[in-house]
């Protein structure tokens, strides 16, 4: 896993020097976390590794995600350094990136049960379900399985 399509450039990329690779990593119901993260880490190393020979700037690589991949994009550009996270994919290379769009996807697992009360929903995932495998049980507010899994518990850089 953690493989990379290049898909090539559209019109607005051509126009602005920029490539566009979309990434496949493990779902929730084929692995555990953090399995998704290191298949994300390996995919970014492998086109690093690869930026001369395909024409890219090693040095200006993003990434963006809807939902879950949302959620992976955050935590990529949070958690550089973070050995536990990084995987043993495609070594040699950093798996650091530049910039990340999170549309849409949970950076808070400390507070998806406050949410999701708010919101007149089931607290909790079954044990059985799928999500629960990056979710992990039921969060409290100093969950270490949540802490590890929230974007959001990590310094960021602030843009300007």
């Amino acid at each position: 896993m953690g493989d990379v399509v290049l898909v090539g450039t559209h019109d607005l990329a051509d126009h602005r020097g920029l490539a566009i690779a979309s990434i496949n990593y493990r779902l929730s119901d084929e692995a555990i976390f953090p399995a998704q993260i290191h298949d994300v880490k390996g995919a970014v190393r492998f086109l690093r590794r690869r930026a001369a020979e395909w024409g890219l700037d090693s040095t200006r690589i993003g990434a963006w995600g809807t939902s879950a991949g949302g959620h992976l994009a955050a935590l990529l550009g949070t958690s550089g350094g973070v050995a536990s996270l990084e995987g043993s994919l495609n070594p040699g290379a950093s798996s650091r990136v530049s910039a990340v769009v999170d549309w849409f996807g949970p950076t808070d697992f400390l507070q998806l049960d406050a949410q999701l009360e708010i919101q007149g929903c089931t607290i909790g995932l079954p044990s059985n379900d799928p999500r629960s495998n990056v979710c992990g049980s039921r969060s409290g507010p100093t969950s270490s399985p949540g802490r590890i899994r929230s974007p959001t518990s990590r310094r960021t850089i602030p843009l300007f």
